[in-house]
């Protein structure tokens, strides 16, 4: 969980001080000890023409924002093969996931999604 603590103005002379008040961010990355990124629609993408033809294999990999309401945006390439990473983009932007509670509250998420691209030996 990511937070920050906000300590009110004169507390450092309150000898009996209240604790500090947690105010979660809006937006939190995904990593090892967040696991809720379960996807309802997933689409896949379709080969491009052009990488078929030049034969062009490999992954894209997106930095992306899954939304409080499982909306993907925000789609990022952070790496991956130019004639391929339009495609992956069109397929992830039609994603949806589950919403990502923490404390019983949808989330913001940033994640990185890895779409591998194969061509049939």
């Amino acid at each position: 969980m990511v937070a920050l603590f906000m300590l009110t103005a004169g507390a450092s002379r309150d000898p009996n001080p209240a604790p500090p008040k947690i105010v979660t961010q809006a937006r939190i990355r995904a990593g090892n000890l967040l696991h809720c990124r379960k996807l309802l629609r997933q689409v896949w993408p379709a080969y491009p023409e052009e990488a078929r033809r030049d034969r062009v294999e490999g992954a894209v990999s997106l930095n992306v924002l899954i939304t409080r309401t499982g909306e993907v945006t925000g789609i990022r390439v952070a790496a991956g093969d130019p004639r391929l990473a339009p495609a992956a983009v069109a397929a992830v932007r039609q994603w949806r996931y589950a919403s990502c509670l923490l404390n019983s509250e949808p989330v913001e998420v940033h994640t990185a999604i890895d779409i591998g691209f194969t061509l049939q030996q």
